[in-house]
Formats: structure tokens, C-alpha cells, sequence
């Protein structure tokens, strides 16, 4: 779908995502997303939901239990063949999270998915013809490993899963990331925002992200809410992303006597491959070697 393509990027790492996406994006199935924190695991559940024209019902607390039994009471759809304390749930439901589970936890879960319906203590009952989605870290293979999550559960949930790159990984998508998030907040915060100078636009596909999409998304909304320029600009980032830029654009090789001539190859082809999100061939340009060359040097320094 176009759609998922404007909004999502069309990075190497992102297309197999979208096509697991795409094959199942009407279908009855349950989805579970994997992946780093900030990746944006909530964003696709709320885009699925969206596209489905349907409301989401999220759970993201170690106490199931409870959470169930306070949504139970806010939920009204029931039918009239029914007794008037079952109430059937037709939005989506998603538990976030789920790594986080403890053993009594896990074993609700598993019921409520293999029986698409819960009882609680206030005799509610609680009848799932809605869609099922899940997420959690990676940690949660770790779990699994040292049987700290239960592997039925597991199997149950991974019917469809997504692993989610992070966006270091998919450092081509962030000009779709910052289109969609300009609109976004200039629309919400009525701004007339024409353009990102050259500056920023540089500093935004190669900074590491550590807290991934969710950090660009913050970025973006905190200099436009600022910002008073129809030109977005470096001086409009945060002090701390700006040191972070004057830093990463001035950082220099030491030179010292004494160090051989490979040690300085090796070093300016590490950080030129850091600079380019180990893109080979742009590395390679740069540096002003064929990529055949470059790979046999990566081979050798075991870089």
C-alpha cells in the first residue's frame, strides 16, 4: 500500500516489514511486534487500528488482573441473547509490553487468548471478537531462553511477528520520517513551516538515535513548537544536539609519531564507516577506493 510506503520509508531493512504488513493488515490474525524501545511499536498497532477504522483497548501493566477488571467496567457493547453481565468486546486489543509478565500474569494471558474471553471476580464476563496485537523488547528472547517466559504463550503470540528495525538500521527513512512529522506538528501547532536548511537536515540522518524513532518524532515536534522561522535550522535544536552536531562535524584524528601507517587507515575507515551508517558505497566514495578495495580492508582490520 502507498500509504505505508509514505509513512514508513522504503529502506532495505523496512521492506520485509512491509510486505508481512501488508499481507495482513485486514486479516483476523494476531500481530506481534519486537523490537528497542522507541522503535514504534505503538505506532503501527494505532496505524493497523486506524486502517481498520478501529478503536484500540491497551494493556501495559504487570497487574493483568486488575487492568482487566477496571476495563471491564468501562466496556457497554453487549447483545441481547446474551445475559446482561457478558459483554462482548469488538474494538482491538493490545498488550504492550508483555516481556514484563510475571508467571500468574502470563498464565491470564494465555487463557484469555486460547478461550477469547475472561471472568473476573465481579462475575463480569468479558467475550473477544476483536483482533489481538502484542509487543514487547527483545528481552523477551532472553525470557524465553532462561524460562522465564512461557513457551506456549510465546507460540501462541508469534503467529505473525514483526521484528521492528531500529532506526539506526533504516537510517535511509528518516527524510519520510521528518516529512510526516513536519505536517504533523505544524499542523497541530499551526505553523508555517517551508523548509529544514541543509545544516539540519545533514545532522538528522546521521545522528545515532539512541532512543530511536520516538527521539526523532521529539526533535521534530520541540523545534517547530519553538521555533518562529519558516526555516527550520541547527540553531533551533535543543543545546544539547547542538554541542552533540559542533562535536561529530569537528572530531579529528590524533596525529602522534611513532604509529604505524595502517593504524591510521584503520581508524579513518572506521569513523567514515560510522559516519555513513556502514554504507559501503558511500564510504567508499568518499574515502576514494572501490568498494572491492574497502571490503577487503573492513576484512582484514575486522572492522
Amino acid at each position: 500500500m502507498k500509504v505505508l510506503e509514505v509513512i514508513l520509508g522504503n529502506s532495505k531493512s523496512i521492506k520485509e516489514v512491509k510486505e508481512k504488513l501488508e499481507s495482513v493488515l485486514f486479516l483476523d490474525v494476531p500481530i506481534f511486534f519486537v523490537g528497542e524501545n522507541g522503535v514504534g511499536k505503538d505506532f503501527f498497532v494505532n496505524l493497523i487500528a486506524t486502517l481498520n477504522q478501529k478503536k484500540i483497548i491497551k494493556f501495559h501493566s504487570d497487574d493483568l488482573e486488575n487492568e482487566l477488571i477496571i476495563a471491564s467496567k468501562k466496556f457497554s457493547v453487549t447483545k441481547l441473547e446474551f445475559p446482561k453481565n457478558e459483554k462482548i468486546v469488538s474494538d482491538f486489543i493490545y498488550f504492550d509490553g508483555i516481556e514484563n509478565l510475571k508467571e500468574e500474569a502470563q498464565a491470564i494471558l494465555f487463557k484469555l487468548i486460547e478461550k477469547k474471553e475472561y471472568s473476573n471476580e465481579s462475575k463480569i464476563k468479558l467475550i473477544f471478537e476483536g483482533r489481538f496485537f502484542f509487543s514487547s523488547s527483545n528481552l523477551i528472547l532472553e525470557k524465553l531462553k532462561i524460562g522465564k517466559f512461557r513457551k506456549d504463550l510465546f507460540q501462541k503470540i508469534q503467529l505473525v511477528r514483526i521484528n521492528l528495525p531500529s532506526l539506526s538500521e533504516r537510517k535511509d527513512d528518516i527524510p519520510y520520517f521528518v516529512n510526516f512529522f513536519l505536517k504533523e506538528f505544524s499542523l497541530k501547532y499551526k505553523k508555517k513551516i517551508n523548509s529544514l536548511s541543509d545544516k539540519l537536515i545533514h545532522f538528522l540522518k546521521h545522528y545515532d538515535y539512541p532512543n530511536n524513532i520516538s527521539e526523532l518524532e521529539n526533535i521534530i515536534e520541540g523545534i517547530i513548537l519553538l521555533s518562529k522561522d519558516k526555516i527550520l535550522d541547527i540553531k533551533h535544536l535543543p543545546k544539547d544536539y547542538i554541542e552533540y552536531s559542533n562535536e561529530f562535524r569537528t572530531k579529528k584524528i590524533l596525529i602522534q609519531t611513532g604509529i604505524k601507517l595502517e593504524d591510521y587507515e584503520k581508524e579513518i575507515i572506521k569513523e567514515n564507516l560510522r559516519f555513513f551508517n556502514h554504507n559501503r558505497e558511500k564510504t567508499a566514495q568518499i574515502l576514494g577506493i572501490s568498494e572491492r578495495t574497502l571490503y577487503r580492508k573492513i576484512k582484514d582490520y575486522n572492522l
